[in-house]
């Protein structure tokens, strides 16, 4: 009975979340990063810089990148409401967050993981708490 209990502590160990909230300084590199690895065209890189995200494949891409880095996308399952509450907390308690967060992804029907990611960053900007998601974006660029 020891080992059982002993091994199931380990199995809750391995599976604890070790995420944490970003920095601005550590979203800003990861914004960065993602920009070098994206290609777009000049319009497209200055209209990223100030959150103006066109529905163009280098631009959901760029989403993508950043939200996958970012830890708060998973290819295939979507955002992650929690992780996305802990770091935007603040007016809005983390459940109202996650609510707005769940609320967005029911209305993206989008399967692709770049489109999903788009659609719900969108959902999220046109939301309560869409200036705190503004905000936190453009003092990261």
């Amino acid at each position: 009975m020891k080992y059982f209990i002993v091994i199931l502590a380990l199995i809750a160990l391995v599976q604890a979340d070790d995420w944490s909230p970003k920095t601005i300084d550590e979203v800003k590199s990861i914004r960065e990063n993602c920009a070098k690895d994206i290609p777009a065209s000049d319009e497209e890189f200055h209209k990223r810089k100030e959150n103006d995200y066109p529905d163009v494949a280098s631009v959901r891409n760029y989403v993508l990148c950043t939200a996958k880095e970012w830890g708060i996308y998973e290819e295939g399952k979507g955002y992650n409401a929690d992780r996305i509450a802990q770091q935007l907390k603040g007016d809005l308690s983390e459940d109202e967050i996650k609510a707005i967060v769940h609320d967005c992804d029911e209305k993206t029907k989008e399967d692709a993981d770049d489109e999903k990611a788009f659609h719900i960053l969108k959902c999220l900007c046109t939301s309560k708490i869409g200036e705190a998601v503004k905000q936190f974006l453009h003092k990261s660029e």
